[in-house]
């Protein structure tokens, strides 16, 4: 056999026929629940092992400094299991500066509500997210983590986009769910400032 012949006879053996592919199609089980206005969760097909896993996750998530806080001169919310933020940038100093400059943008619409109020729905990664709020209540959290499991629906966030970044405003506890469930993507309200 010549080494032409024997390369064609490798991938013959390799390509699988119409028939085989549509009996694989025809045979496989269907995909796991996908969420509205997000991509599949991965690891959905037992949605209860999903929500162990994320549960944990959340438990590894750092506890929150307090010292965080103080240094950015928030006001605390609760003083609950608060847990670092999972978005990048969440912790930094220089998140007042930043919100200013977000809602001095914002006026030219009224106000940040009313911008994000006409801003479109568009997929965005959470991957590029950066935070803006430092902590977030393990509680709200894992009840979030409930909820997604339970209804696969998820309100759509709302985002800023501000010098090529986006920045997230709103739904960081819906978001940290999502995260923590292995999702990838959201559809969000971007606006653009």
């Amino acid at each position: 056999m010549t080494a032409l012949a024997t390369k064609r006879h490798q991938l013959a053996r390799r390509n699988v026929t119409d028939r085989a592919l549509r009996y694989r199609a025809n045979a496989a089980p269907p995909p796991g629940p996908k969420l509205r206005g997000t991509d599949t969760v991965a690891g959905r097909s037992n949605p209860a092992s999903a929500e162990q896993k994320a549960l944990v996750k959340l438990e590894r998530l750092p506890k929150m400094d307090p010292a965080i806080w103080d240094r950015q001169g928030i006001y605390r919310e609760s003083s609950g299991d608060q847990r670092k933020a999972p978005f990048k940038g969440a912790q930094s100093s220089g998140v007042r500066k930043i919100m200013s400059e977000v809602d001095a943008k914002a006026a030219k619409f009224g106000s940040l509500k009313a911008a994000i109020n006409q801003a479109p729905l568009q997929k965005v990664s959470l991957r590029k997210l950066n935070g803006l709020q430092a902590a977030v209540d393990a509680n709200k959290v894992r009840a979030k983590i409930q909820e997604i499991v339970k209804t696969d629906e998820l309100a759509a966030p709302a985002v800023v986009r501000l010098r090529g970044k986006l920045y997230l405003i709103d739904g960081y506890h819906s978001l940290t769910a999502l995260k923590l469930l292995g999702g990838k993507t959201v559809e969000a309200s971007v606006a653009a400032l």
